[in-house]
């Protein structure tokens, strides 16, 4: 089966029903064995139902994974028989944060030529992968730009002290690839302060 990483503590994945030939109707003893990964349970056992154990979480590097395992079962004959039956459960990622960015002030002379530099916006997600993020500037002048995947802000067009000393831009950031699904994306956005010299 697959759940996602937001999947409560408790939820039943799978209730296990099995029967003995032999003896129709008797008790059945079940147990959960670990494959992989090791450490921890996120699953447990509870008489024949599979649960999740313990909180699912995709955000640190390489926490999504696959628990492979399987339930052996043994019925209470002379002598006793068991069978195993694989379980695999794949845990996906679900995008639960909105991404943010720090408010920035960036200082230019008026005489800068195009394409100059001002510095970069830093965006951060809690989602992994952390640096899944781009980067737009929402309205404002066409004076200046933001590199979509790196938050470098540029210099387009030329400055005049004396016509604009400010200016402030709105700054999006769009979160990506931290979902199961594609579409499922986030954003946040930050104000950015171009002071001209």
């Amino acid at each position: 089966t697959e759940i996602p990483e937001t999947t409560p503590v408790g939820t039943v994945l799978k209730t296990f029903t099995c029967t003995d030939p032999d003896s129709a109707g008797s008790p059945l003893d079940y147990e959960l064995q670990f494959h992989s990964p090791p450490g921890p349970a996120s699953l447990c056992l509870r008489g024949r139902a599979l649960e999740v154990n313990a909180t699912l979480d995709c955000d640190t590097p390489g926490a999504c994974f696959q628990h492979a395992a399987s339930i052996l079962v043994l019925d209470g004959g002379h002598p006793p028989m068991t069978s195993e039956v694989p379980v695999l459960v794949m845990v996906t990622p679900v995008n639960e944060f909105s991404p943010a960015c720090v408010p920035r002030t960036f200082r230019i002379r008026e005489d800068a030529g195009p394409h100059t530099l001002l510095g970069s916006v830093v965006g951060t997600d809690k989602d992994y992968p952390h640096n899944s993020i781009e980067y737009y500037i929402s309205g404002g002048p066409t004076t200046f730009s933001v590199d979509r995947l790196s938050g470098e802000v540029h210099l387009l067009g030329s400055l005049d002290y004396e016509l604009q000393t400010l200016y402030r831009l709105t700054v999006l950031v769009t979160d990506h690839s931290q979902d199961q699904h594609p579409t499922q994306r986030r954003s946040g956005s930050c104000t950015i302060t171009i002071e001209v010299e």
